[in-house]
C-alpha cells in the first residue's frame, strides 16, 4: 500500500514537472479571477463575495475535520501500545 503512495506522488510530481508551462499559463490567467476591481457590475461583485465567503468556510470546516481524523487515525494504533505498556508497568 505504502509503495502504491509513494508512486502515485511520484507520478503526479512527474507530470506537473513535464506540464509546468501550461499550468503557470492556466494560473496566471486564473489569478485575475481572484481580483475584485475586475467585476464591474454590482451583481457580480456580489457573487464573487458569496463564493469567496463560500470556499473560506469551507476551508475553516475541512481543515480541522481532516487534522482530526489524521489524529484519531494515528491514535488508533498507537493507544493499544501505550495501554499494553502501562498496564505491563503495573504487574
Amino acid at each position: 500500500m505504502e509503495n502504491m503512495l509513494m508512486f502515485m506522488t511520484l507520478t503526479k510530481f512527474v507530470v506537473c514537472r513535464m506540464r509546468r508551462q501550461p499550468l503557470a499559463k492556466f494560473l496566471a490567467g486564473k489569478e485575475n479571477d481572484h481580483i475584485i476591481h475586475n467585476y464591474k457590475t454590482k451583481g457580480e461583485r456580489l457573487i464573487f463575495t458569496k463564493y469567496k465567503k463560500i470556499a473560506t468556510k469551507f476551508i475553516v470546516i475541512t481543515i480541522p475535520w481532516v487534522t482530526l481524523v489524521l489524529l484519531l487515525h494515528y491514535f488508533k494504533a498507537v493507544i493499544p501500545t501505550i495501554l499494553m505498556n502501562f498496564l505491563l508497568k503495573q504487574y
